[in-house]
């Protein structure tokens, strides 16, 4: 969250996927898409007053950005304010990867004996500068000479708290103005409270109900569709979100340029799911679905301690239970899933939070393509080769209307032939003290817009800056 008003990108992404520009006044494309030109904005400052030029890109690209190397063919400073990059490939997440935030090289080359005061004060380009830094607090204040124009606000200041409880209580006694977003419980109860106002905002991030097709039961995909129709997810929004949440149909944020509007999510029909679980031999024996006299049971791992997915899966449950399924639900501390479950394919299924990504290619690349089981995140061993290939097309595709066409694809066929349920989509809601005006809260970036936040002046609680 700091670093999002301290630093800036060559290029920033929006809520929907569009690239605008940021620290880069434009860029240029070879017809292959292999050469790419960025021309920096003239003028901008650092924290401690130097310029920005193109040798600060060359440098931190080369220091911090490990996904961006491994396809840059050659990177070089054509002049001060112009770099090109010459990849091997066209992938065309390349320039999404661009937003990293720039460092100034002459700071950050050799730090030296320096290092610890380097790192505890913080230089960018962003609206804001760090005053002081500890573990549990930043204050940062605003940047006077910031390219895009001075904040509203003199400073903000960022605090961490111990407890949640700690958190709620402080910012009902109005001693804080904002806090990450609440639960669905807190959400009526501060609609009630005059003092402050809720921002809404679609999480990229979807919950799924995941199966591990090296499991023989989970290979055929009528089963996988079966199970789509036996769970309420309508209920699973109402009950445990409180209604503040969307159905989900894929993988791709349904707020993206990419998202197939056309696709509609399964609709809850018991019935229909134990008519297609009968075509292939599943039938009712005393209340429990059987096959070959063996009951339709599975384990589901979850993460312990996430009340919200805990809940979650307690529907799911008396869902699965209406039709003859047992499952067993295996808390998991989430340090270990990775390592211990996932990673290793021990487990049945799981109930997880993935993150849409910013570019609807790569990272769903990274899950879902066949290449990526042995080494990659497709931990769950799905393979289509439809889905490989739409995947493959949509990030070598140099126009958006093809990109469009692939990715429309691939939800179509990760629809039809699922990797399990996916449930729905969280609404996130956002207090702030009604005092300040200018909000946008949105996905991208939760702090990015504090810049444009501002305060009557009849109603400014902090004169001489915030405490």
């Amino acid at each position: 969250m700091i670093s999002d008003i301290l630093f800036n990108g060559l290029l920033s992404i929006k809520g929907n996927g569009e690239i605008v520009p940021d620290l880069a006044k434009g860029w240029e494309r070879s017809k292959d898409g292999k050469r790419i030109t960025i021309h920096l904005k003239e003028g901008v400052k650092f924290h401690d007053g130097s310029l920005l030029d193109a040798n600060d890109v060359d440098f931190t690209l080369l220091k911090k950005s490990k996904d961006l190397l491994g396809i840059i063919e050659k990177m070089k400073v054509i002049e001060n304010l112009t770099i090109s990059f010459d990849l091997k490939e066209n992938p065309n997440y390349f320039i999404f990867n661009l937003g990293t935030s720039i460092l100034p090289r002459h700071v950050y080359e050799n730090p030296g004996k320096n290092r610890e005061e380097i790192f505890r004060h913080p230089v960018g380009t962003g609206p804001f500068k760090v005053k002081y830094l500890s573990e549990s607090e930043a204050v940062l204040e605003a940047n006077r000479e910031y390219f895009k124009g001075r904040p509203f606000l003199d400073g903000v200041v960022i605090k961490s708290y111990k407890s949640l409880d700690e958190v709620w209580s402080r910012l009902l006694l109005e001693e804080i103005d904002n806090c990450l977003p609440l639960s669905p419980g807190q959400v009526d109860f501060m609609k009630n409270n005059v003092n402050f106002k809720i921002y809404p905002y679609l999480s990229p991030y979807y919950f799924l109900l995941v199966y591990n097709q090296l499991n023989p039961l989970f290979k055929n995909k009528e089963i996988r569709i079966a199970l789509n129709y036996a769970l309420n997810r309508n209920l699973i929004i109402q009950k445990v979100l409180s209604n503040y949440g969307r159905l989900c149909s894929g993988p791709i944020y349904p707020e993206s340029w990419a998202y197939n509007s056309e696709i509609e999510p399964y609709p809850y029909d018991p019935g229909l799911a134990l008519k297609i679980l009968g075509k292939i031999g599943w039938g009712m024996e005393n209340g429990i679905l059987k096959k070959n006299g063996q009951p339709f049971r599975f384990s589901v791992l979850v993460p312990e301690g996430d009340n919200l997915i805990g809940n979650i899966m307690l529907m799911i449950e008396k869902n699965l239970s209406e039709i003859g399924i047992g499952i067993n639900i295996y808390p998991v501390p989430p340090m270990d899933l990775d390592e211990k479950y996932l990673f290793p394919k021990k487990f049945d299924a799981a109930l997880l939070n993935f993150d849409s990504g910013i570019n609807p290619g790569i990272l769903n690349y990274r899950i879902w393509h066949s290449s990526q089981i042995k080494t990659g995140l497709n931990v769950f061993s799905y393979k289509n080769q439809e889905v490989d290939k739409d995947l493959e097309l949509g990030l070598q595709a140099l126009d958006r209307k093809d990109e469009k066409k692939y990715y429309d694809k691939f939800q179509r066929e990760i629809f039809d032939d699922p990797p399990g349920v996916f449930l729905f989509w969280k609404e996130e809601m956002v207090p702030i003290h009604k005092r300040f005006r200018g909000i946008n809260i949105g996905p991208e970036k939760f702090f990015a817009s504090i810049p444009e936040w501002w305060v009557p002046k009849n109603e400014q609680k902090y004169k001489n800056g915030p405490q």
